[in-house]
């Protein structure tokens, strides 16, 4: 059986000059910038508690981490924001409504980061994989077919805001060089399985 995922517009969602990407935003060129958002971040099946607890202990632990001197700073997109005590400085940019917009937020950051608990998605996974992102997300959904640890992002175990943490902290402290090679298998990924010149041949295959 293969899967078939939600066709992405490979040419929207594509790797872009990530400085040009945060200026847009207005975000620091010079720190690690944390990626994530849904549709209504208060919803619980998000898991955006486990998140928070996980970018805490990366608080508790930065000047052991060797991105301690450039340090971290935290774009968050999506309604139903409420402001919480975040560990790290951050912008919230509310929902973005236009997909270059969405595309544009995945260029600024170094990791897209989705805890969701359950979905059948969520599709902001393929998104990323298009705009050669790596993603950090639990074992849910199509991160199960996407997320390779240490390939294209890492997965951490369901509901483990320490293991969320190692692979949030694993990707950046990537040395440039690796992580580009991941940003690349990322893209690879996303055209193999998310584009949809992608998705129409597997399509037109499955009806043959």
């Amino acid at each position: 059986m293969e899967l078939i995922t939600l066709g992405i517009d490979e040419d929207v969602f594509s790797p872009g000059n990530q400085a040009n990407a945060r200026m847009r935003f207005g975000l620091p060129l010079d720190k690690k910038i944390i990626f994530f958002g849904a549709a209504r971040l208060n919803e619980k099946r998000k898991g955006m508690e486990y998140l928070i607890n996980a970018l805490r202990v990366i608080s508790g632990n930065v000047k052991k981490n060797t991105f301690s001197q450039q340090g971290i700073f935290l774009l968050i997109a999506g309604a139903g924001f409420e402001k919480l005590d975040m560990p790290f400085d951050y912008k919230h940019v509310g929902y973005l409504k236009t997909e270059s917009d969405l595309a544009a937020a995945y260029q600024a950051c170094d990791v897209y980061v989705c805890p969701t608990l359950e979905d059948a998605g969520p599709l902001m996974i393929n998104q990323s994989m298009m705009c050669g992102r790596p993603v950090v997300s639990f074992d849910v959904g199509v991160a199960k077919d996407l997320v390779k640890s240490m390939v294209t992002g890492y997965v951490a175990k369901t509901r483990d805001s320490e293991d969320l943490a190692k692979g949030i902290r694993d990707i950046l402290e990537l040395n440039s060089e690796d992580f580009w090679k991941m940003s690349s298998r990322c893209r690879e990924m996303g055209l193999e399985k998310c584009a949809i010149s992608a998705q129409t041949e597997k399509l037109t295959n499955l009806i043959k």
